[in-house]
């Protein structure tokens, strides 16, 4: 089963020892890369149809005490043209940038392509195919989301961020962090990097949970700038 893109998707989240194993023989990109942009851009699309982009704008330049200029809503279609075409682009500049940034593991003493930096994060963030999936029929049934809802994942409840009180990004931010989907792609990425280049357990996920941890530092890095700007 290992050995065909199909059977990986499956084999990563049953047997991932094995799958990475097979992946770091023999990398495979085409299919688990195709799936993951396609749902990550339906779900972009549903949930900017859902958001009402022009008001957001008015609300936060009426937060730090900026006047919205007159005409502004005539750029409306150009706004939310530019939303669509991040949606179509961002998924794979997403997953080719951060497949380059894990090739740090050579600088610890592992033994890494890009290839198959590429194919293990890929495989490694399947999870993210099921949860896309669960979200989009509940972004379906929404008439509005916020953007606080998007910026934590709040909508789908997988993480806590909807124990966050409405005024506390940074808080909101830091909860959905821990969100499940993104723990069990994780660990997915701490048993697919070990195989894929050649590091122990520990040196593995000391990369991965550091790069993850850094990650919600950011995250929650901006959140807080974007209350000062609005204060």
């Amino acid at each position: 089963m290992s050995d065909t893109s199909m059977g990986r998707l499956v084999g990563v989240l049953w047997s991932p020892t094995a799958t990475f194993r097979a992946i770091r023989e023999r990398p495979t990109w085409g299919l688990a890369f195709a799936i993951l942009v396609v749902l990550a851009t339906c779900l972009s699309f549903l949930v900017f149809q859902r958001m009402d982009v022009m008001e957001m704008i008015h609300q936060d330049m009426a937060s730090k005490g900026q006047t919205p200029p007159p005409n502004l809503d005539q750029y409306s279609g150009m706004i939310r043209g530019c939303g669509f075409v991040q949606a179509i682009l961002g998924p794979p500049i997403f997953y080719l940038v951060v497949s380059a940034i894990f090739m740090v593991f050579n600088l610890v003493g592992g033994n890494l392509r890009f290839l198959t930096s590429f194919s293990v994060f890929l495989h490694a963030s399947i999870p993210k195919v099921l949860q896309a999936l669960v979200a989009m029929p509940i972004v379906w049934s929404r008439e509005a989301i916020s953007i606080a809802e998007v910026k934590s994942g709040g909508f789908l409840r997988s993480n806590l961020a909807f124990l966050a009180p409405p005024d506390q990004p940074v808080l909101a931010a830091l909860l959905g962090s821990l969100d499940f989907f993104s723990i069990w792609t994780v660990v997915l990425l701490v048993i697919g990097y070990r195989e894929g280049a050649k590091v122990s357990t520990g040196k593995s996920a000391g990369v991965v949970v550091g790069l993850w941890l850094f990650s919600i530092l950011l995250m929650a890095l901006f959140a807080f700038v974007g209350t000062l700007k609005g204060s």
